[in-house]
């Protein structure tokens, strides 16, 4: 049995441990191998202790507790890591970055296949199979079917508030998008796509976010208690203002194909969203 594996390090939020997880799950499409049950849960004590994030939904958004259904079609990693420790079956392991690795080897029964969690944050060798992946994501996702009814078309916001992430500095990898920026981009967005309501997805408090809130018509925070609630949310959206340099918004364009924009400062080139979709914008807004 060839099995894949998505490694994930322990201070990783929901959009760093997708990359490896999608890869896998994908390398099981093309291989036909069985992808091993990942550990979503796990506590991430620095981030939690720098603040400016929301204490009240941290178990869901920021642990990832309860976010994800048992997968019916993956394995146990305890059976495989048990079965592998006294070689019952011995695997010879594999580490990979991107799918485009797999193409470097002829894969047996015998192997094991790991997608690395510190490389490939990128989506060009992943966007074949989008559609594939959205549709996993929303199988396995707990608590979303009222995603079906949800109202449309809808601008959305995704600001990244936690401390873990620096305050605007220019061109800084690590930096937020500046708050006031989004608050200035709505005006654009609105004048080019309609005036849609818009909806702000945030791991900051409602201290934080008051100023947009009162700054906009038609803008309401969107809470719903877990990570891979809030991106499915925003996989939703006709239009997205995105923390440029935040993997969660990176994912919630890529998912949702929607037209995405973040400020010169903090733009989303990084992540190859688009690298082939000509018909979604990735762009800035002064």
């Amino acid at each position: 049995m060839l099995i894949v594996d998505s490694q994930f390090n322990r201070s990783m939020g929901l959009g760093n441990k997708l990359f490896p997880w999608a890869r896998a799950y994908c390398a099981t499409q093309i291989l036909g191998a069985v992808q091993i049950e990942p550990k979503w849960f796990a506590l991430r004590n620095a981030a939690t202790l720098r603040g400016g994030i929301d204490y009240r939904n941290i178990l869901g958004t920021l642990f990832l507790y309860n976010n994800f259904k048992s997968d019916p079609a993956a394995i146990s990693r305890l059976y495989i890591e048990v079965q592998n420790q006294f070689g019952i079956i011995k695997k010879q392991k594999h580490y990979l970055s991107d799918l485009s690795d797999l193409k470097a080897y002829t894969f047996s029964d015998r192997d094991w296949i790991i997608f690395r969690a510190d490389q490939a944050h990128y989506f060009s060798d992943l966007f074949q199979h989008r559609k594939s992946i959205k549709n996993k994501l929303q199988e396995l996702g707990k608590n979303i079917d009222y995603l079906k009814y949800l109202v449309e078309p809808f601008i959305a916001i995704h600001y990244r508030s936690g401390n873990d992430f620096k305050e605007h500095t220019a061109r800084d990898p690590q930096a937020k998008t500046d708050l006031q920026w989004f608050i200035h981009a709505i005006d654009w967005v609105r004048h080019k796509y309609g005036n849609l309501p818009v909806h702000v997805v945030s791991d900051g408090n409602t201290h934080h976010l008051i100023h947009m809130i009162k700054s906009l018509t038609g803008c309401q925070i969107h809470r719903s208690g877990t990570a891979i609630q809030d991106l499915l949310f925003l996989s939703k959206a006709k239009v997205l203002l995105a923390s440029g340099n935040s993997s969660f918004s990176a994912w919630a364009s890529f998912l949702s194909g929607a037209d995405s924009y973040s400020s010169k400062a903090t733009p989303l080139d990084k992540w190859r969203i688009n690298s082939s979709n000509p018909n979604q914008i990735i762009g800035t807004i002064n």
